[in-house]
């Protein structure tokens, strides 16, 4: 049967099937009369229920959650802006047919 847990974080109340694993860190295993005035409604907060739990000497997790870490942002820009000189670069004239040449008059 599944039994109930709560975070102590943002309130989220879930079901917990794995019997056999530990609780994740930050969450608390909810009894059932806290559950049950949860669900008739006597209870509205998860944070609330999970603190209740916890004042009732209920089981809280401590196994690390298994969430890979972000990697770190990279540094936005150049890393050598000074590498390349903008007026070494070559700015030829467009050879092709395709290209559209816009007027540049304003149109009245």
């Amino acid at each position: 049967m599944a039994k109930t847990i709560a975070s102590l974080v943002d309130g989220r109340v879930v079901p917990w099937f794995a019997d056999g694993d530990p609780l994740p860190e930050k969450f608390v295993m909810i009894p059932d009369a806290l559950y049950a005035k949860y669900c008739a409604g006597e209870i509205t907060d998860g944070k609330v229920l999970a603190r209740a739990a916890i004042a009732e000497n209920a089981e809280v997790g401590t196994a690390h959650q298994n969430v890979a870490t972000p990697p770190p942002k990279k540094a936005a820009g150049d890393s050598d802006p000074g590498a390349v000189d903008p007026a070494s670069i070559e700015r030829g004239e467009p050879t092709s047919p395709e290209v559209m040449h816009f007027s540049t008059k304003k149109r009245s």
